[in-house]
């Protein structure tokens, strides 16, 4: 009795959904064990598992549509609490989608250049041409916040006409 080609295909997927597990399942024993018998330490591995988990999100985003790239770049950033290579690449994500010219990612990329603690005239002139480059594709996010920056500069420079 002959298998078909599509039945064929099924088996190696699961054969190869079998080494993974297989794999997974030695990793985790490995370390588990390395752990109980003080032979690896928490704090030399977490590097490591980071990038891994990096990597993990940058092949997702790789088959992502932008606004999800840039929801999983954000999601980054939030992890910076844990290490700060998290924030690096979720910054680095946003930014790549801001240069090729996605509107949201733009005004978050803005608000990231913006809101650093240091920021200089360099740093507010790039995250206004930010602002500008997603606000004249009509994004209203963007718009409200260039009023907004607006408003308080004419109130900073004394102006307070509404």
């Amino acid at each position: 009795m002959a298998i078909s080609k599509a039945r064929k295909r099924f088996r190696v997927f699961l054969g190869m959904m079998l080494a993974l597990s297989l794999g997974f399942f030695c990793t985790a024993a490995f370390f588990y064990i390395g752990l109980k018998q003080k032979r690896i330490k928490m704090a030399d591995m977490a590097p490591a598992l980071f990038q891994i988990d990096i990597y993990q999100y940058q092949a997702l985003a790789m088959l992502s549509s932008d606004d999800e790239k840039l929801r999983i770049g954000k999601s980054l950033i939030q992890k910076g609490v844990f290490d700060p290579v998290y924030g690096k690449a979720g910054k680095e994500m946003i930014e790549e989608l801001a240069e090729n010219g996605h509107a949201p990612s733009q005004k978050t990329y803005a608000d990231i250049i913006y809101m650093r603690m240091e920021t200089s005239a360099e740093h507010r002139t790039l995250a206004m041409d930010y602002y500008k480059k997603s606000a004249d594709q009509g994004y209203k996010p963007a718009q409200e916040r260039l009023a907004e920056l607006a408003k308080a500069d004419t109130i900073a420079m004394g102006d307070t006409r509404p």
